[in-house]
């Protein structure tokens, strides 16, 4: 998922991150992007298999003990529960990426 673009990567259960009988899918429709107007939806991504049992465990089991704010379904969320920003996908991405955690 690394090469996801921060800003379209606010995955969320049952709407752009899906459970397909034995792996995950990424799906985003016209209206999840600013240029989707013009180029309609993306194709669907799969995730590769390896992850399947990660996803799986950490929606099932860890996800929880996040504790989202509301109930959302955005797999990733802030410190305080609530969803991400862009900006926060985008800090965590970037201190990931030099080395910074």
């Amino acid at each position: 998922m690394g090469g996801i673009n921060p800003s379209r990567s606010e995955l969320q259960l049952g709407k752009t991150l899906i459970r397909e009988r034995d792996k995950w899918v990424i799906k985003h429709t016209a209206a999840d992007y600013k240029t989707g107007q013009h180029y309609g939806d993306r194709a669907p991504m799969d995730i590769a298999p390896q992850y399947t049992e990660v996803l799986d465990e950490f929606v099932g089991t860890w996800r929880q003990h996040l504790r989202p704010v509301d109930d959302h379904q955005y797999l990733f969320m802030k410190a305080n529960g609530k969803p991400p920003t862009a900006d926060t996908i985008y800090q965590v991405r970037a201190a990931a990426l030099t080395g910074a955690f």
